[in-house]
């Protein structure tokens, strides 16, 4: 069996108003040698393989290359030749999108606010993007493995004739699940989810047993977890059965913990006493303070029956005590 060499061709990309061109440099090939095609996942994929030329042994030549077909390509359209060891691979742009396109001279490029939210399923890119809607926004991955997002609009009142344009590129996780990465838009802020592999989600929890205590006054009892290292946001407090208090959260691990994610649960009984309509909660330098208000009307029941009990007491000491 004959052995193979790879080969890395020499790519670029070219734009024009009705077409983006890709071209893949290929010395020594004829069209016989090279295939064309459209993968499952939407990625153009060029290949082949020659027998080797003169002075370069016995091993055949094979190449393969993979792009981003660009979203506004019409697929229906795409065209090759073979020029000269040369492929061109031509994307012609849809009627609408040619018609549509704005000159650099009539374009600002603006520089959108982003970050990274993190929790133990996901991480998630914000990007922030005032006066745009989701029809002019682009979202995808390209040959590098990078996540790009971009998109242009029109100026709004007070901002001349100039459209608006702009591109972000970010590095995606190396625990991310590709196949499940979606886009949310909404009021002006594009949410791109990155779900986190099930391997790295079962993998990376460490359980916390925080300290808790109960404080207890005329008028309120107060339930004290120490998180050390936690923030309000993640932090949850609720409700359940009617008579349980149940707490939990969940944080990335400090630098020296590695990349474990530290999760926590408590649950309590609610005493018999509490009005829930206005149960609080407070946190404050590593501290939840979970405030249960007693019930007016059984506050001022028991304040009858101490009453009660101190004027009984006190007549029995009377004729006890004569």
């Amino acid at each position: 069996m004959a052995s193979h060499e790879d080969f890395q061709p020499s790519t670029e990309l070219t734009s024009e108003d009705t077409t983006d061109t890709i071209v893949v440099r290929l010395p020594g090939f004829n069209k016989e040698h090279v295939k064309v095609e459209i993968d499952d996942n939407g990625k153009l994929r060029t290949s082949g393989e020659r027998p080797p030329g003169p002075g370069q042994g016995d091993r055949w030549i094979c190449f393969k290359t993979e792009h981003s077909i660009p979203n506004d390509c019409d697929l229906r359209r795409i065209r090759t030749l073979f020029d000269d060891g040369v492929l061109y691979v031509t994307l012609p742009k849809p009627i609408n999108a040619q018609q549509t396109r704005i000159p650099e001279a009539k374009v600002r490029k603006f520089q959108p606010s982003t970050k990274w939210t993190s929790d133990r399923t996901t991480d998630t890119l914000v990007v922030r993007l005032p006066g745009f809607n989701k029809e002019e926004l682009k979202v995808q991955i390209d040959n590098y493995g990078r996540l790009r997002t971009s998109g242009e609009r029109p100026p709004g009142p007070g901002q001349g004739d100039r459209w608006i344009r702009f591109k972000t590129e970010h590095i995606i996780p190396n625990d991310c699940d590709l196949k499940g990465i979606r886009a949310r838009f909404e009021d002006g802020v594009l949410y791109v989810t990155l779900p986190k592999s099930i391997k790295t989600e079962q993998t990376k929890i460490g359980e916390l047993q925080p300290s808790t205590n109960w404080t207890s006054d005329d008028t309120t009892d107060t339930l004290v977890v120490r998180l050390p290292g936690f923030n309000k946001e993640q932090v949850r407090v609720e409700i359940y059965n009617k008579g349980r208090l149940r707490t939990s959260g969940e944080r990335p691990s400090s630098p020296s913990q590695g990349d474990r994610w530290i999760r926590f649960k408590t649950e309590h009984s609610i005493p018999d006493d509490c009005d829930l309509s206005r149960i609080r909660t407070l946190f404050d330098d590593g501290v939840l303070y979970v405030t249960l208000p007693k019930s007016i009307t059984r506050m001022k029941a028991r304040r009858r029956m101490a009453a009660r009990w101190e004027r009984g007491c006190l007549a029995w000491w009377k004729v006890s005590g004569g």
